[in-house]
């Protein structure tokens, strides 16, 4: 998961025409590592990691919204997982 958010936040920098190590914190890469402690959601798309002002970038930079896909989702959840969410396969 980490690698996904990371990959996504190094796509956004570059559309904004900069490093991520300038668009971020230095520390970008650690505090993405650590995304499970920030606000998480699901819907009917998949996960959705926020990050205040703050605390990934800079106040001018907003907050920070990251989409997961259940097709990356998926694979890492249990079978308890995939049911509270939805994703079983009924009768599965």
């Amino acid at each position: 998961m980490t690698e996904e958010l990371i990959r996504q936040a190094e796509v956004r920098a570059e559309r904004a025409d900069t490093e991520p190590q300038r668009y971020y914190w230095e520390d970008y890469e650690e505090i993405l590592s650590n995304w499970a402690s920030y606000a998480v959601s699901f819907d009917a798309e998949g996960m959705t990691v926020s990050f205040s002002p703050y605390e990934l970038a800079s106040y001018a930079a907003g907050a920070q919204t990251f989409q997961v896909d259940y097709s990356l989702l998926e694979p890492l959840l249990s079978e308890e997982g995939a049911e509270l969410l939805g994703l079983a396969e009924a009768g599965a």
